[in-house]
Order: C-alpha cells, then structure tokens, then sequence
C-alpha cells in the first residue's frame, strides 16, 4: 500500500510516500534545477504549528547547489492521526530517500541521505508536543459537548 501527502515550496513540490513501512520524499522540479541534482546538499528541519484547531508537523527541507545561489524549498505536512504510519516510520529509519522528478513528471534521479538520531529525536518530541497541544484542544470541547448534550435533557 502506498500513501502519500504533500507540500509546496519555491521552485519545487514536494510529496512523502509510505510504501513497506520506509517513507521517501518525492520532489518535483523545474527543468532548471535538474541538472544540480547530483550536486544537490540537502538541509532539513521538523517544525511544530499549532494552529487553533490542530497541530500540524512540517518537514522542511532546503537544496542548494551553490552557497550563492538562493536554495530550492520543499515541505512535507504530517497530520498526528492521519499521518501516523508514516509518522512512525520517520521516526526509526536512518536513511531518506529524495526521488526528483522533472516538470514533465518524469523520473530523473535519486538520492538517499542520512536522517540523523537527532532529528528522529526532534520528530519525536515535535511529535509529543503535538499530541500534548492536541488533547489540550479535545478537552475544552469534548466537556463542552458533553454539557450541551446533557442540558438538552432535563431530569
């Protein structure tokens, strides 16, 4: 089974697939930036947003070829519930996959890079920080609910 969410950057639009338990970024570039790939250095970051309704786990990624030239910027979105398969798998592997794909959908290249402990153990706590900020929303509402449906029948 193959899942996949994605993200938009500059320049670039970028997918995570779960396929067999390992999850790979996929990345869509312009013509103009294939011909970098083999020369690509990779740079990437978990972020937490919490925004009001639901806590949202980004993967940011940045490639650059040239410390002059302005990077290409991709990202992964992970939702707590939805995206937990993939998730847990970020959270064990050591290697990413980067699969790159021209404007003509057409495989280009691939390029695996180390995924370090340390940011296994950002999404970790990203991840529980999440769940935290998750249930802190849930719980306000679920009492809320809870109270509306109990007045709606009088003893």
């Amino acid at each position: 089974m193959m899942e996949g969410i994605g993200g938009v950057g500059e320049r670039c639009g970028c997918i995570a697939i779960r396929e067999e338990g390992f999850v790979s970024l996929a990345l869509k570039l312009k013509n103009e930036d294939v011909l970098s790939i083999p020369f690509l250095l990779v740079s990437y970051r978990f972020e937490l947003y919490k925004l009001p309704t639901y806590p949202i786990i980004r993967l940011y990624l940045e490639l650059s070829d040239r410390p002059e030239k302005d990077p290409i910027k991709a990202e992964a979105l992970f939702f707590l519930e939805k995206d937990k398969e993939m998730l847990d798998a970020l959270s064990i592997q050591s290697l990413l996959n980067l699969h790159f794909f021209n404007e003509e959908n057409k495989y280009v290249s691939s390029k695996e890079i180390p995924f370090f402990v340390s940011q296994r153990d950002i999404l970790k706590e990203a991840r529980k920080d999440a769940e935290d900020f998750l249930s802190s929303l849930l719980k306000p509402n679920i009492n809320h609910a809870l109270k509306d449906f109990y007045s709606s029948f009088p003893l």
